[in-house]
């Protein structure tokens, strides 16, 4: 990564400085950095390798983390109003003796939170005489908050796929996580407006495994409107954070017309009471809720031979992305 410097009046946007506000970039007139140009603002430096737009959204300095972490980090956090679109490229972040509140400057690595989850980023370039650590490039990650932090920690919870789906008269949760480490439990949550959150199950043992672990409930309350679910993991420290928030339509939407038949399958499936060519997507995930495969355009029949006896869900997306989902089971 080239030696970073800030860049002048050839980016278009609009900056308004603050106390702890390093830059605005409004609407009308959005950051843009193009691919391999090195941005710095104020300590923070960007290269993206695909250009990276940020608009409508402003970049706070401050010396504590909003989204929690038991990783020891210095006093110096960028923290954006609102999550960025995905950045693909280097980060770098400058750092002053005075910030490192006792932490071992060879242990450094550079921590990104894309609104869900932190990243331990790997780095790419360190200098403990120039203060400044650099990443490898990230791919297809949403910047929420960033900073440096002790790369020996490992982060309590790495959340992996999150899914909600119809079951009869009840609505069943599964979700998995890459890593756990001190967590205390899961609460499932549950809300009509994707505002208010009720309690769905609560204290739901965690599993504290380097490789994660897979959870399944099933919500007992028959709710035909469409719901959305979070998980929460909550720490033996008392704090807590979220996974990415799903929806489930409501019931009477979920089942206009659409059966997949046969069921239970042989060897292929197809779908009736729906124009092939409306179906964007068709996606094949075992019971605990990995995918397994995906068919990308409608066809008349879906073959899944190749799997093992047992039962698995059908996802269908429809070209106005609505989805849909089904119960089969393949003998």
């Amino acid at each position: 990564m080239r030696k970073l410097y800030l860049l002048g009046s050839s980016c278009c946007f609009a900056v308004c400085l603050h106390a702890q506000t390093i830059f605005t970039a409004q609407g009308a007139t959005p950051l843009y950095i193009s691919p391999a140009t090195v941005f710095y603002a104020d300590g923070l430096g960007f290269q993206p390798t695909a250009g990276f737009t940020i608009t409508n959204n402003s970049l706070d300095k401050n010396t504590t983390l909003v989204n929690y972490t038991v990783n020891p980090y210095v006093a110096r956090v960028y923290k954006f109003a609102n999550t960025t679109a995905v950045y693909n490229g280097y980060l770098g972040i400058f750092y002053q003796d005075t910030e490192l509140i006792g932490i071992a400057e060879s242990m450094f690595e550079i921590n990104v939170h894309d609104n869900t989850q932190w990243h331990a980023l790997s780095t790419f370039a360190f200098d403990a005489n120039a203060n400044f650590v650099i990443s490898n490039p990230v791919s297809n990650t949403a910047l929420n908050e960033l900073t440096i932090a002790n790369m020996l920690l490992a982060l309590p919870v790495k959340w992996g796929n999150v899914q909600a789906f119809r079951t009869q008269q009840h609505i069943t949760v599964n979700w998995q996580t890459k890593q756990e480490q001190q967590v205390k439990g899961f609460t499932v949550e549950r809300s009509l407006d994707g505002l208010v959150w009720q309690t769905v199950v609560a204290n739901i043992p965690a599993k504290n495994t380097e490789q994660g672990g897979l959870y399944k409930i099933t919500d007992p309350k028959h709710l035909p409107m469409q719901v959305y679910y979070r998980i929460k993991q909550t720490d033996f420290s008392g704090h807590h954070s979220f996974s990415n928030v799903v929806m489930v339509e409501a019931a009477d939407i979920q089942a206009e017309r659409m059966i997949v038949y046969p069921n239970p399958v042989t060897e292929s499936f197809k779908l009736t009471g729906i124009n092939g060519n409306t179906v964007k997507t068709v996606s094949l995930y075992n019971i605990q809720g990995v995918l397994l495969k995906t068919w990308t355009t409608g066809a008349n029949l879906y073959n899944i031979a190749d799997q093992k006896p047992g039962t698995y869900l059908i996802s269908v997306t429809a070209n106005n992305n609505r989805v849909q989902h089904f119960k089969i089971t393949k003998y």
